[in-house]
């Protein structure tokens, strides 16, 4: 072969396999894409749960500890209002008597009296106790913008001191 006949035959790529390249590489980045979307919608997801879960738990956390010390005998539950007085007071909050949760549809919230008035947990879109004699049974319901709806559920019996 004269070199210039090896010239002509090495002409580059064509225009059809630049155009079949492009169109591979653009479907591999929608799919790349489309992975990393969803990855931060998961993500969102994922944070929003951890968020709204949190606050719940500790409230439920909360009223589960304070009705473990609670006297059974002054245990009152009245619609979404729970009042008791308790054994022993902590020494973050000495109060004694005169305890109370309430849950407020319209608020979405569960508010904690004692020494003061505190908002415990927001977004709640559902609370209930139930008394099965002697020991309680708490549900609390919130649920996130995007991330649905999630129940937590206790129980609890009041420990009497001798």
């Amino acid at each position: 072969m004269t070199p210039r006949r090896r010239i002509q035959n090495e002409q580059g790529m064509t225009l059809i396999e630049i155009i079949v390249v492009i169109v591979i590489l653009g479907i591999m980045v929608a799919v790349g894409a489309q992975f990393l979307f969803k990855a931060a919608q998961v993500d969102t997801l994922h944070s929003e749960r951890v968020e709204v879960v949190g606050s719940t738990h500790y409230a439920m956390e909360a009223l589960v500890r304070e009705l473990r010390i609670a006297d059974p005998a002054t245990v009152n539950i009245a619609g979404n209002t729970v009042t008791f007085d308790k054994q022993f007071g902590y020494a973050q909050d000495t109060t004694t008597s005169g305890v109370s949760y309430t849950y407020s549809p319209g608020a979405d919230t569960l508010q904690r009296t004692g020494s003061a008035t505190t908002t415990i947990a927001t977004g709640m879109t559902a609370f209930s106790i139930t008394d099965n004699g002697g020991w309680y049974t708490l549900s609390m319901t919130v649920t996130g913008a995007q991330s649905g709806a999630f129940s937590l559920t206790s129980a609890v019996r009041p420990r009497t001191l001798s």
